[in-house]
C-alpha cells in the first residue's frame, strides 16, 4: 500500500513539473537582423547613463515578431527610419543625436543604426526638434541636420535619410615658428569672406543643413577631416593657450592644408566707479562674446573674468580664443547698471580698458486690473531703448547671445507676486527705459519712457487695461492637442493696409506679384494641453490661424470679435510633400538651391500650370545659366 501511494505521488509531481514547463517556456531575448523590404523590425534599444544605445539581433521572423510587440510596449514615442548612402545602400555606421535624452540623465540622446541602416530613436512624449544624423568617419559621408522632426507613437519607420558622399582633407597645425601643435581643435565650415588683416566676417547665407566635421591634432600636429561637403570650404584651428589661426578658404577638391596658430589674445581692463575708485570685488560676471557668429554657433562666452578679492585695484584679464569684433558684457552685480561695449580684439596683448560703472536703479511697484485688484504672475520688463544688447532679445535676433539673453532678461524683469507687487534690480540710472507689463489675460501695457534715479524708485500701481479674451485649443489631424503651436490673429486680407505690390520678372516675363504681408495683431503659443489665450484691447473682424512644426497651418477662420469668446477649435492639417530635383540647363543636378512654396493667387502661375495636376514626385526644375 505504501509503495502504491509513493508511486502515485511521483506521478503527480512529474505531471505538475511538465505542465509548469509548458506554460512558461524560456525564450532568449533577441532583436531583428535580416530586415525585409516591407520595413524594419524594431531595434531593441536601451539608453545608457551616457546616452548611448545598445542593439542585438534575432535569427528568426518569430523572434522579430516578439521583439516588435515588446518594443511597442517599452518605446512609446520615437523617431524611426533608415539611413542610406548616396548609392542607396544602408549605412550601418550611422547614428543620430537629439537633445535632451528621454531619461534626462544625459545631455545628448544618441542612437546607432543596426546593420541594415534602420534605427529607432526614443524621445520624450510629443518631441518636436532637430535631429543630427552622422555616419562613422571612415565612411566619408556628410552628416545632416534635420529640423522640425516630430515624434510619433510606437516604432513604425517614417523617415528615409540619405547622406551624401564627402571629401577628405589631411593637414597639420603649427605655431609661428613652425613647431607642430598637439591637441589643437580643427573645424571645417562653409567658405567665409575675409578682409585684409585679422578680422573676418561670415557671409550671410541660407541655413546649411550639412554637418561640418572637426578633429583634434595628434602629437605630430596632424589631423584628418572626413565627410567634407562638396565644394569650397574654410578651415580654422584653435587651442586654449594660442590665438586662433587665420581662417583659410580652400577651393573644391583640396586634400591637404596647413594652419598656423597665432599668439594668444590677452585683453586686460579695470573697473572703476564714477569717482574713479576701483570696484573690487565685482560681484558679477565679466564676459566676452563673439559678435560675428565665428564661434560655430556655440552659446558660451569666449572668455570670462573677475576682479579678484578685496582689496584690489578692480583689474581683470580676458583670454578669448577668437579675435575680431566682440561684445564685452558686465552684468549681475545689483550695485551697478549692466554694461555692454563692442570692441575689436587682436592676437597678442591688446590695449587695456578702463570701464566706468554707474550705480543701478531699483524699480518697484504693483500691477492691478481696472478694478484695483492685484494681478499675480504678470511679467514686468525693462526695455533699454538706447542699448538693445542689454534689453530683452527677440528670438529672431541675429546675434547669438542665447545664454546671456536668459541672464539679462531674468535680471531686467520681475514677476508679480500674489499681491501684485514686483521689484526689478539692476536698472540703468543714466538713460531712459520703458516698462512693459504683460499678462496672458490682459492687453499689454507700455509705460512712457523715462530715466530712473539711482536707488529705489516706486512707480506705484500699473493698471492693466480691460480687454477681450479669445480662448481655444489647437488639435492635430487625429484630434490630439498640440503643445507649442503658434496661434496668430491678423486683420482680414480685404481690410489690410494697402501697399504697392512688387512685380517679380524674369527673362520670360512676369510670373506673379508679392502683396503686402498681413500685419499681425496678436499671437501666442499653446500650453502643454494645446490651449491658448489671446487678449485684445478692442474688438473687430480678424482672421485666426494656427501653425506648428510637422503640420500644415489651419485654414484661416474669420472672427467678428465684439466680446470675449471661448471654445475656439483650430485643427491642423496633415503635411503634404512635393519631391523632385533641380538641374541646370545641361541636366546636371544642382545642390544648395533653396526652394520655397506659396499659395497661388488669381493671375499667378501655379505648380499645376507648370507641371500639371497630380502627384509631383520626381519632377525636375531647370535653372538658367546665371
Amino acid at each position: 500500500m505504501k509503495q502504491l501511494l509513493l508511486a502515485v505521488t511521483l506521478v503527480l509531481l512529474l505531471f505538475f513539473l511538465i505542465n509548469s514547463l509548458m506554460e512558461n517556456p524560456t525564450v532568449s531575448p533577441s532583436t531583428p537582423s535580416n530586415l525585409t523590404p516591407g520595413g524594419p523590425a524594431p531595434v531593441g534599444e536601451a539608453t545608457t547613463s551616457v546616452g548611448e544605445a545598445t542593439t542585438s539581433t534575432p535569427s528568426t521572423d518569430d523572434g522579430k515578431q516578439a521583439v516588435a510587440e515588446d518594443s511597442d510596449q517599452e518605446i512609446e514615442w520615437s523617431i524611426s527610419g533608415r539611413i542610406l548612402g548616396p548609392d542607396g545602400e544602408p549605412v550601418p555606421e550611422g547614428y543620430l543625436e537629439s537633445y535632451p535624452a528621454p531619461d534626462l540623465r544625459s545631455a545628448i540622446n544618441m542612437t546607432h543604426c543596426d546593420r541594415d541602416g534602420y534605427f529607432i530613436h526614443e524621445v520624450e512624449e510629443g518631441y518636436v526638434g532637430s535631429l543630427m544624423v552622422r555616419a562613422g568617419s571612415v565612411t566619408g559621408l556628410v552628416g545632416k541636420r534635420i529640423d522640425t522632426v516630430r515624434a510619433t507613437r510606437g516604432v513604425e519607420p517614417t523617415l528615409e535619410i540619405h547622406l551624401e558622399a564627402g571629401g577628405r582633407i589631411d593637414g597639420v597645425v603649427v605655431d609661428l615658428v613652425g613647431h607642430p601643435v598637439e591637441a589643437a581643435y580643427v573645424g571645417a565650415r562653409p567658405p567665409i569672406q575675409t578682409r585684409e588683416g585679422i578680422f573676418f566676417f561670415p557671409r550671410k547665407e541660407a541655413k546649411d543643413e550639412r554637418l561640418w566635421p572637426h578633429d583634434y591634432t595628434d602629437s605630430e600636429g596632424k589631423f584628418t577631416l572626413y565627410g567634407i561637403p562638396e565644394g569650397a570650404c574654410s578651415l580654422q584651428a584653435s587651442r586654449a593657450d594660442y590665438g586662433p589661426s587665420e581662417p583659410i578658404n580652400l577651393p573644391p577638391g583640396t586634400t591637404e592644408a596647413q594652419l598656423v596658430l597665432r599668439n594668444e589674445c590677452v585683453l586686460t581692463g579695470r573697473l572703476i566707479d564714477e569717482n574713479g575708485e576701483p570696484i573690487a570685488p565685482y560681484h558679477g560676471s565679466i564676459c566676452l562674446f563673439d559678435n560675428e557668429d565665428n564661434n560655430a554657433g556655440k552659446n558660451e562666452p569666449l572668455a570670462t573674468a573677475s576682479t579678484g578679492r578685496d582689496p584690489g585695484d578692480g583689474s581683470f584679464t580676458l583670454r578669448p580664443y577668437l579675435t575680431g569684433s566682440q561684445m564685452l558684457v558686465i552684468i549681475e552685480d545689483d550695485r551697478f547698471s549692466p554694461y555692454a561695449q563692442e570692441i575689436q580684439t587682436v592676437p597678442g596683448q591688446n590695449e587695456p580698458l578702463e570701464i566706468v560703472l554707474t550705480p543701478a536703479a531699483n524699480i518697484q511697484g504693483r500691477v492691478v486690473n481696472s478694478s484695483g485688484q492685484p494681478v499675480a504672475a504678470a511679467t514686468v520688463s525693462v526695455i533699454d531703448q538706447q542699448n538693445r544688447f542689454l534689453s530683452s532679445f527677440d528670438v529672431d535676433d541675429q546675434k547669438q547671445f542665447w545664454i546671456l539673453r536668459a541672464e539679462i532678461e531674468s535680471s531686467r524683469r520681475g514677476i508679480t507676486a500674489q499681491d501684485g507687487t514686483f521689484s526689478i534690480l539692476p536698472v540703468p540710472s543714466t538713460r531712459p527705459v520703458v516698462l512693459e507689463v504683460k499678462h496672458r489675460e490682459y492687453p499689454t501695457l507700455v509705460e512712457a519712457s523715462q530715466t530712473y534715479s539711482a536707488g529705489n524708485n516706486d512707480v506705484g500701481d500699473l493698471v492693466l487695461p480691460d480687454g477681450i479674451q479669445l480662448r481655444g485649443i489647437v488639435l492635430a489631424p487625429d484630434g490630439t492637442p498640440v503643445s507649442g503651436a503658434r496661434v496668430k490673429l491678423t486683420p482680414p486680407r480685404e481690410v489690410e493696409s494697402a501697399g504697392t505690390p512688387l512685380s517679380i520678372s524674369f527673362s520670360g516675363g512676369n510670373v506673379g506679384i508679392v502683396e503686402s504681408v498681413a500685419r499681425e495683431k496678436s499671437s501666442t503659443t499653446t500650453n502643454k494641453y494645446g490651449e491658448f489665450i489671446i487678449s485684445l484691447s478692442e474688438g473687430g473682424i480678424f482672421d485666426i490661424e494656427a501653425s506648428a512644426p510637422g503640420f500644415h497651418s489651419t485654414d484661416l477662420m474669420e472672427l467678428n470679435i465684439q466680446t470675449s469668446m471661448d471654445g475656439i477649435v483650430l485643427q491642423l492639417q496633415p503635411v503634404q510633400t512635393i519631391e523632385g530635383f533641380v538641374v541646370d540647363i545641361q541636366g546636371n543636378p544642382v545642390v544648395g538651391v533653396r526652394l520655397s512654396l506659396a499659395e497661388a493667387k488669381d493671375g499667378e502661375i501655379s505648380l499645376a500650370d507648370l507641371f500639371g495636376a497630380g502627384d509631383r514626385s520626381g519632377d525636375a526644375i531647370t535653372t538658367s545659366n546665371h
